[in-house]
């Protein structure tokens, strides 16, 4: 698009604590629009849309930055970073930039966090095997609760079990639904016949289900 940018992650938040949450409210309806494209990260105040609301994040902090994420109560914002392999978050203000995870996890193009249990997951792919990882907010107790290699097939129970057959199932997006505790993730099938597919399941992994599959469709890069 002729003078436009590509953005690759883009979320909406209003800065305001839920009344599920034990903590006082910050910052009451104020809505700021979060977006990442290479090299940097942005913020824009939609109550005054010309204005930035945060500090731009960029270079050297941000590189390839695939899923952002927002911690309401922190005030933090959390990013997978594709070309360093690493979960990084910082302030919504500014501030030190943390790297949080950097093992465990390559190439990771899906990021959520789970804001009521202070969880975070992480898709990634090592050129073999696809993975989804949860670790918690500091990057600690890092568990693999998914995980899925070229010879195997996940579940035959699904409506993938014929597309599977000599393929599995390279986890993309990620999305989470704490209020019901479930995992969502789309996906792509390789190494078999060609589809598209969105998947659910409990969070700690159990419970998959796929909720739609389309053979010969473009890859699924997003999902909320």
């Amino acid at each position: 698009m002729s003078g436009g940018f590509a953005s690759s992650s883009v979320l909406l938040y209003f800065l305001r604590i839920s009344s599920l949450a034990a903590y006082p409210p910050a910052a009451v309806n104020e809505k700021v629009l979060l977006f990442s494209r290479p090299n940097e990260i942005r913020g824009v105040d939609l109550g005054a849309p010309y204005y930035h609301t945060i500090p731009t994040i960029s270079l050297p902090q941000v590189l390839s930055p695939s899923q952002l994420d927002f911690v309401t109560r922190t005030k933090q914002i959390y990013w997978a970073d594709m070309q360093v392999n690493e979960v990084k978050r910082t302030g919504l203000t500014g501030g030190v930039t943390q790297t949080i995870l950097d093992t465990a996890i390559e190439n990771p193009s899906g990021f959520a966090i789970d804001w009521i249990s202070g969880n975070m997951f992480v898709s990634s792919y090592d050129g073999d095997t696809s993975y989804i990882t949860i670790c918690n907010l500091e990057g600690e107790y890092v568990a693999v609760i998914l995980e899925e290699r070229e010879e195997e097939v996940a579940d035959t129970t699904t409506v993938l079990s014929t597309l599977q057959k000599n393929g599995f199932i390279h986890f993309r997006s990620l999305a989470v639904d704490p209020i019901r505790g479930k995992l969502f993730w789309s996906g792509s099938v390789l190494g078999g016949n060609s589809a598209q597919v969105i998947e659910m399941a409990n969070m700690d992994g159990s419970g998959r289900k796929t909720l739609h599959m389309q053979e010969g469709a473009a890859e699924q890069n997003s999902l909320t």
